[in-house]
């Protein structure tokens, strides 16, 4: 099964916690143009937004009816209407393969606050120059949120 979530807010305290391995990871910012590409190509195929719900989605396994069905299918689809301001896409399909998605689709790289510096390094070996922006982020100092800073590629 191949999950990717995308999400329209890369300066989310919660979410550069949770799924980026607490600041220790990095993001990649997709260009708006290929998500939307994604999404008309795969539209009912895969590719959808996230529901936001006050309650779990309930499913009956033991006497599965076609109503539950449609739940199962859903299910990795909601989200808690906490997460509401995420925005999020999510991209499901059944081989671990992924599709649509290329390098070129990158527009930037953010490096998480904690990560360490061998992450950076990395990143800027690996990364073409002019293919992406690459960033470190760092805590807002007075929002809950973060910020960045644009880091050189080559020296």
């Amino acid at each position: 099964l191949f999950i990717c979530s995308m999400t329209a807010r890369w300066d989310s305290c919660a979410m550069w916690a949770l799924y980026a391995a607490k600041h220790r990871g990095i993001v990649f910012g997709v260009r708006r143009e290929a998500i939307e590409g994604i999404l008309a190509q795969r539209a009912g195929a895969g590719a959808h937004q996230v529901r936001y719900s006050k309650h779990r989605p309930k499913i009956a396994i033991r006497t599965m009816t076609e109503a539950d069905r449609k739940v199962r299918d859903v299910a990795p689809l909601t989200k808690s209407r906490e997460w509401k301001d995420q925005s999020e896409i999510r991209i499901i399909k059944g081989s671990a393969e992924p599709d649509g998605l290329s390098w070129t689709d990158v527009g930037e790289i953010i490096v998480g606050c904690r990560a360490a510096d061998e992450v950076l390094q990395l990143a800027r070996q690996k990364l073409p120059e002019g293919l992406a922006a690459l960033f470190r982020a760092y805590p807002n100092p007075s929002d809950y949120r973060m910020d960045r800073e644009q880091v050189k590629i080559a020296d």
